[in-house]
């Protein structure tokens, strides 16, 4: 009779195990952290680094570029306006990249954003003069990504791209 109960807990703990592993929901593939200076010259280093690690994981080259030119503008943002272009301020990254999308947070301790807007770009494409000098990116980074969320408090803002892999 005990080898029957000690077989049965047995085969439940195994139960359990499987169960875990089958329906466990991984939050993500592959996770990096970076530092950078919040200084225009390491803007250009990250994204290097960031689009090669996005190749290693098969990511397309045209999400790369829809990735690469987000995160470019989404940093030269928060050095010019969360920091003032201030030097000895810092930005953290971390990138995530899960089956199913590439998630990129960026964290400052710079001014809150107050602008929440949908930016909208109206161009007359026939009077080149009429591009504006600024105020492009947040369009831009916009329509590129897939989703964006910006949260803040306790003096730290996060900024987050989102870009979807199944689309």
């Amino acid at each position: 009779m005990n080898k029957i109960v000690l077989l049965i807990q047995y085969s439940l703990h195994v139960l359990r195990i499987w169960f875990y592993i089958s329906f466990k929901k991984i939050s993500y593939v592959l996770e990096e952290k970076f530092t950078i200076p919040a200084s225009y010259s390491d803007v250009g280093t990250l994204n290097s680094q960031i689009r090669s690690i996005l190749k290693e994981n098969n990511i397309t080259s045209r999400i790369c570029d829809d990735i690469e030119l987000s995160l470019h503008e989404s940093l030269n943002n928060i050095i010019k306006h969360a920091y003032g272009e201030q030097p000895g301020k810092t930005i953290d990254i971390v990138l995530r990249i899960t089956k199913e999308k590439v998630e990129i947070k960026m964290f400052d301790e710079g001014k809150q954003r107050t602008n929440f807007k949908k930016p909208e770009l109206k161009i007359d494409f026939k009077d080149i003069d009429s591009l504006p000098e600024s105020g492009m990116g947040l369009y831009i980074i916009d329509k590129l990504m897939t989703e964006t969320k910006y949260l803040s408090g306790g003096g730290k803002n996060e900024y987050t791209l989102i870009k979807s892999l199944t689309k």
